[in-house]
């Protein structure tokens, strides 16, 4: 009896590990078009990442008092074609509100360019959303790692991901799997 509910379980299990999940929806056609209609100067500008202090009037200012320069953010978006942005002003971090304003200048100025292609912003939210006030900061991962409880480091990596998306952050460039 026992044997025949063990071989049971067993074979259902086949069943459901080998289940693939449903397919993504393909783009692949929206990016080739887009991709034909690209210049060598826009591709090499998507591939082009900047940081955030390059288009701030004055990136020393205190966080509160940052901000955007209309005319840097033109020349890199318009002129040099960027792609993407990283992180933030030296003065640290910002709340929601102003994250909000300096994402929203970025992606208004993308909405100018010839094909209107959003900036893919991105954030080091290396033990959570530290570059967002009032966010919750954890151990760095090493630490993380060392306590051997992926339950904890997946819930600590949902709430970095949230806290960092809850700021306009589309991209966060941690955590990750970094063996390198």
């Amino acid at each position: 009896m026992y044997l025949a509910i063990g071989l049971f379980v067993y074979v259902l299990s086949i069943g459901v590990g080998q289940s693939a999940p449903p397919p993504l929806p393909s783009f692949d056609k929206q990016v080739n078009e887009l991709l034909a209609k690209m210049t060598d100067e826009e591709k090499v500008g998507q591939m082009t990442q900047i940081t955030l202090d390059l288009v701030l009037k004055d990136g020393t200012k205190p966080w509160s008092e940052i901000e955007v320069d209309p005319q840097k953010l033109s020349v890199a978006i318009q002129d040099y074609k960027i792609g993407s942005i990283l992180n933030v002003p030296s003065s640290g971090a910002l709340s929601i509100d102003k994250w909000h304003e300096v994402i929203g200048h970025i992606q208004d100025e993308a909405q100018k360019s010839r094909l209107s292609i959003p900036i893919l912003y991105g954030l080091d939210s290396i033990h959570g959303a530290n570059y967002v006030q009032n966010s919750v900061l954890f151990p760095h991962a090493i630490g993380l790692a060392a306590t051997f409880n992926t339950s904890l480091v997946s819930a600590i990596g949902k709430i970095s991901a949230h806290q960092t998306r809850a700021a306009g952050i589309p991209w966060a460039f941690h955590p990750q799997v970094d063996t390198g």
